[in-house]
């Protein structure tokens, strides 16, 4: 993954693609604070990984797979050893395909499932034994799938097909509803560890909800969790009556505690969920009202592509800003949520948000990387 060249006295990475057209970008930190990314590269259709060159101040990158048209929708994870792995989408056969690098033997290339439309929207975590956890969707019959890898054995499960018995009467998207939009479930699936029990959040294309999977034993529960009313559905329509969720993002702090970010579409708001006492509470972290002048108010949408972490107690959300084509960063404290502009260079689709080992915010997007170690201006909400 490195050469050392003795003239330098530094061990870089290859640079073997482009640095133009990168798409898909997803982001992680070891523990010595190198800055890691993999991504689908355009031009060339092919996945690629990066790491950060600190004196450069740019990513060297590798191709990773270059058969076919790969790496869309890339995740990566990092194993006990901080050694990468990748999931992603290989478009040319319709699969979900993983790479784990290792050691000097490069990259190793499996096919996870191609046994239909399999494979977009897909998310990755990797467990302290280096149990593979992977969420995604399968297009072909428009559910949600989850497969596993122990011990080199991938083992795919269903996690919701839609049937909804086990939901309570308000949460279940009716048969009727689902038979007319026609979209299915899976979209933007993000995955997590809660101790040992992977947990997915995800998208109801067909009700327009947010959705939340957990693992117990060997069976999954599903819960909706913001934007589905049974009572006030009227009859089968090809638009959900709401779109809450389409992108989502969700993590887990040192002590277990979960929650997720999600964008909110019909209010263009971001949104910010937690448990209390197993129950789901909602708070909204970014309204998109901006105050331009004195008595001057004005809406944008906001919170679309959301990537969360934990900062000691604090949450922190990286998200897109559609009025300015910005990141923005909400954070919350015990004063409430704040949200200022990234940087006003920085542009902020798909961008994806992690903490160094020194407490530094790194935010990269398809364009490039900000580091956030200087105070930011704030933008000022509307209370």
């Amino acid at each position: 993954m490195t050469s050392c060249e003795g003239a330098l006295e530094r061990c870089v990475a290859p640079d073997e693609s482009a640095a133009i057209g990168h798409d898909y970008p997803s982001l992680a930190v070891d523990a010595e604070g190198r800055i890691m990314v993999s991504a689908y590269n355009r031009s060339g259709r092919d996945l690629v990984f990066g790491l950060w060159d600190e004196i450069e101040a740019r990513f060297r990158f590798q191709r990773v797979d270059t058969v076919g048209d790969v790496g869309r929708y890339s995740a990566l994870a990092l194993d006990s050893e901080d050694r990468p792995s990748i999931v992603y989408f290989d478009a040319t056969n319709n699969a979900l395909k993983f790479a784990s690098w290792e050691q000097e033997g490069g990259w190793l290339l499996e096919t996870v499932d191609s046994t239909s439309s399999v494979g977009a929207d897909c998310d990755l975590a990797i467990d302290p034994d280096d149990v593979a956890h992977v969420s995604y969707r399968d297009l072909t019959y428009r559910v949600l799938r989850y497969a596993r890898r122990s011990e080199g054995i991938w083992r795919i499960e269903y996690v919701d097909t839609g049937a909804d018995e086990s939901l309570p009467a308000e949460q279940a998207c009716p048969l009727e509803q689902r038979q007319k939009a026609r979209l299915g479930l899976g979209y933007d699936s993000h995955i997590a560890l809660q101790g040992a029990s992977p947990v997915i959040s995800y998208y109801d294309g067909d009700c327009g909800a947010l959705r939340l999977a957990r693992r117990s034993a060997s069976s999954w529960s599903v819960q909706v969790l913001d934007g589905w009313d049974a009572s006030l559905w009227t009859g089968p329509s090809s638009e959900p009556l709401t779109q809450v969720g389409r992108f989502n993002d969700l993590a887990v702090d040192l002590t277990g505690n979960l929650a997720l970010a999600y964008h909110d579409a019909g209010a263009g708001k971001l949104k910010v969920l937690h448990f209390d006492a197993g129950l789901p509470v909602v708070e909204v972290a970014d309204d998109g009202l901006r105050r331009d002048a004195p008595g001057v108010v004005s809406k944008t949408l906001v919170g679309q592509l959301p990537s969360l972490v934990f900062d000691g107690e604090s949450k922190v959300v990286s998200h897109f800003d559609a009025a300015s084509g910005r990141a923005l960063l909400s954070t919350r404290d015990a004063t409430g949520w704040r949200t200022a502009q990234v940087s006003s260079s920085i542009e902020g689709f798909e961008a994806e948000l992690a903490l160094l080992p020194s407490g530094e915010r790194v935010v990269v997007s398809a364009q490039r990387i900000a580091t956030l170690s200087a105070p930011i201006q704030l933008i000022r909400l509307v209370k």
